[in-house]
């Protein structure tokens, strides 16, 4: 179900070899997922080739990305997204671009199953304590900025910045009493990937 939808296209783009999304914008999807009445997937064993670069025929320039109010049910998992907000350009001369992106207000509830009653219960333990946000991100930082294995991707990836902002997840019981919550206020990512070496400017959580 989605409240609204806009999608506005520039057919006069074609002309030119290029697709031309003006604007894609959603407001209050809400989208049900019950992944026992989905078919089971088959094994593919079929070797698959490395990824090359490609050369792509046509242009895409997407002028405003958004999704508005977000809920989304996988079993026993509510997510939710205040505000998504993009644009981004795909091309061979530049590659993949996003525009400044900010990813608001997501909240993740997650439900305890109820396979829980039949555990055992586990020693007493200490309280959590909070995230240590900071200790993470000096952590990740080096294993980001070191010597990556190379990864061949079909075009360059740039980001100038995307932005999240109040980020929570919880764990809940069958009653609805909370068991776990890690929030996160800040996230700021700034990357480019050039020749196939990942660049990461800036990595900062809050």
């Amino acid at each position: 179900h989605i409240a609204q939808a806009r999608l506005q296209l520039d057919f006069g783009c074609l002309l030119s070899r290029e697709i031309c999304l003006r604007d894609f914008t959603l407001n209050k999807p809400t989208i049900t997922i019950n992944t026992a009445l989905l078919p089971p997937s088959k094994p593919d064993n079929t070797p698959s080739d490395p990824m090359q670069r490609i050369d792509l025929p046509i242009s895409i320039n997407a002028e405003n990305l958004a999704i508005q109010d977000l809920a989304l049910n996988i079993d026993h998992t509510n997510i939710s997204l205040g505000r998504f907000q993009s644009a981004m350009s795909l091309n061979n001369k530049n590659s993949l671009t996003l525009a400044p992106t900010e990813i608001a207000d997501i909240s993740i509830i997650s439900q305890q199953s109820s396979q829980a009653k039949t555990t055992p219960k586990p020693a007493p333990s200490e309280p959590s304590k909070p995230v240590d946000w900071t200790a993470i991100e000096e952590s990740l930082t080096p294993a980001f900025l070191g010597n990556v294995p190379e990864i061949i991707l079909p075009f360059d990836l740039h980001i100038p910045v995307i932005e999240g902002k109040n980020w929570q997840y919880q764990s809940v019981n069958e009653k609805g009493d909370v068991i776990n919550t890690i929030q996160m206020p800040s996230l700021i990512v700034q990357a480019n990937t050039v020749d196939n070496q990942l660049q990461l400017q800036k990595f900062s959580i809050e």
